[in-house]
């Protein structure tokens, strides 16, 4: 965790000096009211659109990359991936509108072209293959999960020319296993698809585990995985939760960007 110009983000430094960009945001250092209060990046929820652009903005401010072309998928819980090429570059910088629609994760090679992802208990993913310089990000929640939108994003990279030997994975903030109690059908989904490494806890699953498995599965080594292990749910003063803050809340994002060598 850095604080950049009075954000927190957590950023993977180890990519930095290679001109990648990986960070996620908390719900402190924004200019949101209150339910969204303060650093909401999600239009769709209810906030003030020119709260959300001057979030953004700081974020990207801190980030040092450009705000006008922030890259967002529509996030429809589904497992379409879609490549950014010049065309879709900046879809969703500045309305929802203007979003890449039916997509939950997204695809690129272009410098300076962030992507992002919206989350507030799902699990937020970044996929990086330095040496392609190819990047990615992606939504999972228990649907985009059971859907394997993880390993569907790594085959469209393989697609591309990346290396899944060379792929390292970040997932995000999301709500832990100590929290997310599910209904029984979806823990019978998840306890066939996964077993026991995605339902340890009665009544309760882990989507972070289910993802790290689905990463393995299409070909990442373990030790290439990171994970916050920060429940959204458990620390909703830090973060955003659905669950926790009653529905109505904002969104933190993961951003994944290339910058531009000359």
């Amino acid at each position: 965790m850095r604080e950049i110009d009075g954000i927190p983000l957590l950023i993977a430094e180890e990519l930095l000096d290679e001109g990648i960009v990986v960070a996620f945001t908390t719900r402190v250092g924004g200019v949101s009211a209150s339910p969204y209060d303060s650093l909401n990046l999600a239009f769709h929820v209810g906030d003030c659109p020119e709260c959300v652009i001057e979030n953004r903005e700081r974020v990207c401010r801190a980030l040092r990359l450009e705000s006008n072309f922030l890259t967002c998928a529509e996030q429809v819980h589904g497992s379409d991936v879609v490549i950014v090429d010049e065309l879709k570059r900046a879809g969703g910088a500045r309305s929802k509108a203007s979003a890449i629609q039916g997509a939950d994760a997204l695809i690129t090679a272009l410098p300076e072209t962030p992507l992002a992802i919206f989350t507030a208990d799902c699990v937020p993913i970044a996929l990086v293959d330095p040496r392609k310089r190819l990047i990615a990000s992606v939504h999972a929640g228990w649907r985009g999960t059971i859907a394997k939108i993880a390993e569907v994003a790594v085959s469209m990279m393989n697609e591309l020319g990346a290396n899944p030997g060379n792929i390292l994975a970040f997932l995000g903030p999301a709500i832990g296993p100590c929290c997310y109690e599910v209904g029984n059908e979806i823990g019978r989904r998840f306890q066939k698809e996964f077993g026991p490494i995605a339902t340890q806890v009665a009544g309760h699953i882990d989507l972070q585990a289910a993802n790290r498995a689905l990463l393995q599965k299409a070909g990442l080594h373990k030790d290439k995985i990171t994970e916050t292990n920060r429940c959204t749910s458990s620390r909703n003063d830090l973060f955003f939760s659905y669950r926790a803050d009653g529905k109505v809340t904002g969104r933190q994002g993961v951003i994944v960007a290339l910058q531009r060598r000359f």
